[in-house]
């Protein structure tokens, strides 16, 4: 495929906030290569193979509600569906969420200000990174 190895320009999608089991998730392999939160968005590096089709990606938190310790957690699981991609060349995607849902959440279950761990899984599901995401906003 000729097609550039820098995937689309980010587009902003809402996390999803489920109860629905991370073994569920339609899932295509990937890498996170960074993930960075800047106010309410979090922006995340993903690698993965292809290059022929647009890639469709998912952020959830399940279980929908928090983990209880100081500071509260969440997990954060991100779906990628690959369209059955046929291609094999290494691309860069950026995906950027707003995890508004998971603030307004907060608010609702422990006031107007806090700070919430996230725990980012990568593919495996398996814990990969450790974000801090402050509801103070």
């Amino acid at each position: 495929c000729d097609r550039s190895i820098n995937a689309r320009r980010p587009e902003r999608s809402l996390v999803i906030i489920s109860d629905i089991a991370p073994k569920d998730l339609k899932k295509a392999g990937f890498t996170t290569d960074a993930a960075a939160i800047e106010g309410v968005l979090l922006h995340l590096i993903v690698v993965f193979s292809g290059g022929c089709r647009d890639h469709d990606y998912t952020l959830t938190m399940t279980p929908a509600a928090f983990m209880e310790s100081f500071p509260v957690q969440a997990n954060l699981y991100l779906w990628h569906d690959a369209h059955d991609d046929p291609c094999r060349a290494i691309v860069r995607d950026s995906v950027v969420f707003d995890l508004t849902p998971i603030v307004e959440l907060y608010r609702r279950m422990y006031g107007p200000s806090g700070q919430i761990n996230l725990n980012l899984h990568d593919f495996g599901q398996t814990e990969s990174m450790r974000l801090e995401l402050s509801a103070t906003l």
